[in-house]
């Protein structure tokens, strides 16, 4: 008796031959379809935080400031050098120490064992001068957050005359310096400093942006948590 074959088998050998082959072109190596490892990858975290304004940014050329060159990004010139001096830095007896060959000062113990003063090596009166300085939040550094004080006590040449300069590593602290919020929140130009490198200009805006952002997030979950009805209750309780 002949074997009935089912309608839906008919070519079934002939389907599962094709689906096979079709499984090994796909694991070809030299198929230009297939994936390759280099293709391929878990997403960096890095990206999964914004980049930083300055990622990337080309520093400027490195010019001549005292006796060292630096680099014209982190120059902030002061615009106005006309600053009050006090009279009480007038005259000043300053006094120079002798070292001994490690560059430290030469100190006699007395009988008890105890350091004496340094000897002086000579006295001379001079002025001590004044420094225009600015106080700003570094977010850049190890201490993150941390207040740090810029003084303009360097000299560059500009031209044909010399400026007062700070050396400002810090990108945060320098829009900070070029930027403030007035009293309505607005964004304004501090126009008591220069850059020296004005590339930077939109790339240290939005640098301040960023820094007023966590500071002033900070301050309302700071004052959120200090009206936030549940804490009251529970000092109460």
């Amino acid at each position: 008796m002949a074997e009935i074959q089912d309608p839906a088998d008919e070519g079934k050998e002939e389907r599962e031959a094709e689906d096979f082959q079709e499984e090994l072109d796909l694991l070809d190596p030299e198929n230009p379809e297939n994936l390759t490892l280099d293709e391929i990858g878990s997403v960096p975290d890095r990206v999964a935080g914004a980049p930083h304004p300055f990622e990337g940014f080309p520093l400027g050329r490195k010019v001549p400031v005292g006796e060292v060159k630096i680099s014209s990004t982190f120059l902030v010139l002061l615009k106005d050098a006309d600053i009050f001096q006090d009279p009480s830095g007038q005259g000043v007896t300053h006094a120079w120490f002798e070292k001994d060959a490690k560059g430290n000062d030469k100190q006699k113990e007395d009988a008890d064992g105890r350091l004496k003063p340094p000897k002086v090596k000579r006295r001379e009166n001079i002025n001590l001068e004044n420094f225009h300085n600015a106080v700003a939040t570094d977010f850049d550094t190890a201490g993150d957050g941390q207040s740090t004080k810029v003084v303009f006590d360097r000299k560059v040449t500009v031209g044909d005359r010399e400026m007062y300069c700070a050396v400002v590593p810090s990108h945060s602290v320098r829009a900070q310096l070029v930027f403030y919020l007035d009293d309505k929140g607005k964004m304004r130009v501090d126009r008591r400093y220069m850059l020296a490198d004005r590339r930077q200009d939109n790339t240290l805006r939005r640098v301040f942006q960023n820094v007023k952002y966590q500071q002033l997030s900070g301050e309302r979950a700071a004052q959120k948590f200090d009206t936030d009805p549940s804490d009251q209750d529970r000092s109460e309780a």
